[in-house]
């Protein structure tokens, strides 16, 4: 989770503030899990991707004194002495999935009734409805927008269970019309944590159970989603940060193996091959589809709560393929912890725009605000 090539493109793009603001020195946390903190001693290796940013904020004008603290210490004491939580960097929060989701639950709760809440960014609103994949997507299709087919189970047996499911519809309709696959995976997942395909009527294998029990019990729950072809050619990465359109990626899942065959890999993630590619054109259906999602987050949580968000999504045929027209499937909002690209074509005006954006929170007020 390293973006090496970002250090040295800082450069001018380091942020100053505008005259007669930040008369006191904010003291600004990132705040990463207490395994990642406990197993690194450096910020380069606590933070990752995210150093380029922990940097940026050093050498910001304004002076602000910058650190890094572990999650899950005592909510009520342990943060009152910083002005501003950063909660981009919470690297496999997935491994502690419901450990993380009490905390955040219960800090949230505690803000209206502690002497002095330091603001997050995102906002704990935010990142607990992000955490659920498959609530805040059967949400976003509520609204209107379009998502791969979704179902999510609690359990693996049972009346309500996935393999009672799987069993019903095993048979030669295919679910959602798709391909005659589904992907399944944990409810609170992150980088392809646990995700497979699925083949219409087959059988889950032996570790494919004991990955759907680990994400019963740890995870929160079951997703099962619709299998896109589209995938193939890549996922779109578009970066919003402080509300506007900074960026995007295409990411490409790994083709072919070393002696030409075919990998039948779906993720794009690069710890399974996947590659990146900011030399393309962001298509316009693509860019239309994620200022509107932006505009529908701003509306349900308040623009202030939003400092990033990452929409991941695929480009297939137009429900009415004679239209000849591509829709745009989210597959995903990434709230919390999302790979933001800075070394990437447009990301180093990002970055000068994120760090401007924690700088100046104090002065746009506590998030959530309208």
């Amino acid at each position: 989770m390293s973006d090496p090539d970002a250090l040295h493109r800082l450069g001018a793009s380091t942020p100053h503030p505008p005259p007669g603001r930040l008369t006191t020195q904010l003291s600004i946390a990132f705040v990463i899990m207490p395994a990642h903190y406990t197993a690194y001693s450096t910020p380069e290796k606590r933070l990752g991707a995210d150093h380029v940013l922990f940097t940026a904020l050093q050498s910001h004008t304004s002076k602000p004194e910058v650190s890094i603290v572990p999650l899950l210490l005592d909510p009520e004491t342990a943060y009152a002495q910083y002005d501003i939580l950063i909660m981009k960097s919470l690297w496999c929060y997935h491994l502690e999935a419901l450990r993380t989701s009490e905390w955040l639950t219960r800090f949230m709760e505690l803000q209206t009734t502690i002497k002095r809440s330091p603001i997050f960014l995102n906002c704990l609103e935010v990142i607990l409805w992000n955490l659920r994949k498959g609530n805040y997507l059967l949400e976003l299709e509520t609204a209107g927008f379009k998502i791969p087919g979704t179902r999510m189970f609690n359990s693996l047996s049972g009346n309500e269970g996935l393999l009672a499911y799987l069993k019903v519809s095993s048979g030669t309709e295919k679910i959602w019309g798709s391909e005659g696959a589904v992907v399944i995976k944990p409810m609170i997942s992150a980088g392809g944590y646990n995700t497979f395909r699925l083949a219409q009527g087959g059988a889950l294998t032996e570790p494919q159970l004991e990955m759907v029990k680990e994400m019963e019990k740890q995870h929160g729950g079951i997703i099962m989603q619709e299998y896109l072809v589209g995938i193939t050619n890549g996922e779109w990465s578009l970066i919003y940060i402080d509300g506007s359109y900074s960026h995007a990626i295409i990411k490409i899942p790994k083709q072919r193996n070393s002696d030409g065959s075919d990998t039948h890999e779906f993720r794009c993630n690069q710890e399974y091959g996947g590659t990146i590619d900011d030399t393309q054109d962001l298509p316009q259906v693509a860019r239309e589809i994620g200022d509107q999602l932006m505009r529908w987050l701003e509306k349900r949580f308040g623009k202030h709560g939003l400092a990033y968000v990452r929409i991941d999504g695929v480009l297939q045929a137009a429900t009415t393929p004679e239209s000849g027209r591509l829709e745009f499937v989210t597959m995903e909002v990434e709230c919390i912890e999302p790979i933001l690209h800075w070394s990437r074509r447009g990301g180093e005006d990002g970055l000068a725009r994120f760090a401007d954006r924690v700088i100046f929170a104090v002065d746009q007020g506590h998030e959530g605000e309208t």
